[in-house]
């Protein structure tokens, strides 16, 4: 019965920590490549090689896997352990805000841990506000890693909820608005 327990415990914990992997390195990606695509929204350049882009995201996705993936996999560990000491007496509604909450803001702050991270740098050489761009690839990939830990934490209390969270409109508007703003401060500057 314990081995059975220990089995099921170690499936969720790996389902969380491919989910959150996945996650990190999808969102910084995409990020970086959109602010590396300026090629792709200037006319100047009638055809441009789609081969590159290709190749550009496939390099990023390769140089988050090697540098920044074992420090995210830590990470997301750390975040999952203190997690599921949280909250055990309290009701359900408050324990999901709260675990929720608590993944975003220990993600974000957690973030900056990942050292090999900042090696982002080497994909943020064109356009202005390197340091900005940087600090909100920290902060908005910690915040949704860690929202998605959180939840994670909450659902093995509740295995009755589904895959993603059921979030109220406050919550709604923020991600959406979040979500707008970095996706502007990555747009590509003309050159």
């Amino acid at each position: 019965m314990e081995e059975n327990l220990e089995s099921t415990n170690t499936a969720r914990t790996s389902t969380v920590l491919l989910g959150a992997l996945i996650l990190c390195m999808f969102v910084p990606s995409v990020l970086l490549w959109l602010c590396n695509a300026s090629e792709l929204f200037h006319v100047r350049r009638m055809f441009p090689p789609a081969d590159q882009d290709v190749y550009f995201f496939g390099f990023l996705l390769i140089t988050d896997l090697i540098l920044a993936g074992p420090g995210l996999t830590i990470l997301s560990y750390v975040l999952l352990r203190r997690l599921r000491k949280r909250f055990l007496d309290e009701s359900e509604e408050f324990q999901r805000k709260n675990l929720v909450y608590l993944g975003v803001f220990n993600g974000i702050s957690m973030s900056s841990l990942n050292f090999p991270g900042y090696l982002a740098l080497i994909h943020l050489t064109r356009g202005p506000m390197i340091a900005v761009r940087l600090m909100l690839i920290f902060a908005f990939t910690g915040g949704l890693c860690g929202a998605w830990v959180g939840w994670q934490a909450f659902k093995e209390r509740h295995p009755g909820y589904g895959f993603l969270p059921r979030l109220n409109l406050t919550e709604w508007i923020f991600f959406y608005l979040s979500s707008g703003a970095v996706l502007w401060a990555f747009m590509p500057f003309p050159q």
